[in-house]
């Protein structure tokens, strides 16, 4: 019966293939590519939605419980083309240069950035200690002279947040950064 009434009334079924071909292979790849990319840009970026990320991963490298170097290491990986660098807080920013052919790091923040407070300074969240402290500067208010930042430290886990968004003034003695925004992924 169907042969009878010709192609005319394949058209429906044919449309509908084609529509769940092109769902399946093209536009729910294409839609989640295109949501991670709203994520974090070049211009803007949901600092909530990078907390609520960081949340449930932690302890990224597995050492030592939940420690600073955790959420850069993280970040580094997970939005940007770079390769994590090894080392303390305080070596954040500088080995993330070495490790990637980057410019050294600098006492003004240019965009995001790693950023890497030197032992003993207590500044950006660090407490001082000789192992420094490191983090990600999400935004720079130029005009104002402050950055917003987003950082960890051990003994956050047992909290409901374990990150903690943060507004600093820079320039500050002993503290530099490390320029990461154009490879953002």
């Amino acid at each position: 019966d169907l042969f009878e009434q010709g192609p005319a009334v394949y058209i429906p079924y044919m449309l509908l293939l084609i529509l769940l071909t092109a769902i399946l292979y093209g536009i729910i790849p294409l839609i989640i590519a295109m949501v991670r990319k709203k994520k974090i840009t070049k211009n803007s970026i949901d600092i909530q939605l990078i907390q609520k990320e960081f949340q449930s991963v932690g302890d990224f490298d597995r050492g030592y419980g939940l420690q600073c170097v955790d959420l850069t290491k993280w970040f580094i990986n997970d939005h940007t083309t770079l390769q994590y660098a090894r080392g303390n807080g305080c070596d954040q920013a500088g080995n993330v240069a070495k490790t990637n052919g980057l410019p050294a790091p600098t006492s003004t923040p240019q965009g995001i950035s790693v950023f890497s407070v030197q032992p003993y300074v207590k500044a950006f969240g660090a407490s001082g200690g000789k192992y420094g402290h490191t983090g990600i500067v999400l935004s720079v208010d130029d005009k104002n002279k402050t950055v917003t930042v987003i950082h960890t430290w051990n003994g956050l886990e047992k909290h409901s947040l374990n990150s903690v968004i943060s507004t600093y003034s820079y320039p500050v003695n002993g503290v530099y950064f490390t320029n990461i925004e154009e490879y953002l992924k």
